[in-house]
């Protein structure tokens, strides 16, 4: 999310150093090739103190927005700041053009029990409806633990939820994988900023009170204008913003 401040800082600097996760140095590289990009793993900040050249002025990237967003104008209409390995992503439209219907990403957890995971996330069986939507083919972009789950239900219900637990694993990969989707519905998790970094069509399962990220009303997220935010209208109660959706995927697959 914060990394949509990255082009600003990159068009006034002589120089940009940006220090990641891992995980996410080649999307980043790829992305911002002007600057130099160091990924190191978040418990050993050797590889960045040893590779980064001298920087006059250091940031967190969550302090940038004080600087750079500091109203709803200041709020770029981007189609995407983070670019998705091109060839990964037509290796992913090949594969999945085998699997009938409209491509659509699923994750229905997030979190864990100190950021509220139970406030924001559903099970597959709560999401029946939504996942019986003739025409839609749904694609896991859940990560953690979901094996068990998606067999259950598919036992169960006859639905598949598709999983490739190699683009799971790679976040490079989950990138490209979300490129070659049609749609992705989330619950607010990473997915959601991933897929509206990329520009993608992201729909978001909000509770009552979500996190300060995602607003308190309105469809709209300002970080990012392909994203449209379905919301609880009543504490705890998943009724409404879930028929919402699901009225909403068959209205966009009629068309």
């Amino acid at each position: 999310m914060f990394a949509s401040c990255f082009p600003e800082v990159i068009a006034q600097a002589k120089q940009c150093v940006i220090g990641c996760d891992t995980r996410l140095e080649p999307l980043f590289r790829r992305s911002f090739p002007q600057a130099t990009v160091i990924g190191e793993k978040p418990e050993d900040r050797s590889r960045w103190e040893k590779s980064a050249p001298l920087t006059d002025f250091y940031s967190p990237a969550g302090s940038l927005p004080r600087q750079l967003r500091r109203g709803a104008a200041d709020f770029p209409a981007h189609q995407g700041y983070l670019k998705a390995d091109a060839s990964r992503m037509r290796a992913w439209k090949e594969r999945l053009a085998s699997i009938p219907g409209r491509k659509i990403g699923l994750s229905w957890r997030g979190g864990r029990t100190v950021s509220w995971s139970a406030r924001r996330s559903l099970t597959l069986e709560r999401l029946l409806p939504l996942l019986s939507v003739a025409g839609a083919a749904f694609v896991n972009l859940q990560y953690g633990e979901r094996k068990a789950e998606i067999e259950a239900f598919a036992a169960r219900r006859g639905i598949r939820v598709h999983d490739f637990p190699e683009a799971i694993d790679d976040y490079d990969e989950t990138a490209a994988l979300c490129c070659a989707l049609d749609l992705t519905i989330s619950v607010c998790t990473a997915v959601v900023h991933l897929n509206g970094a990329l520009g993608r069509p992201v729909w978001v399962i909000a509770p009552y009170v979500p996190e300060w990220r995602y607003g308190i009303r309105g469809a709209a997220m300002p970080w990012y204008p392909s994203a449209r935010v379905y919301r609880q209208a009543v504490l705890g109660d998943w009724s409404s913003p879930l028929q919402q959706v699901e009225r909403d995927l068959r209205e966009r697959l009629a068309g």
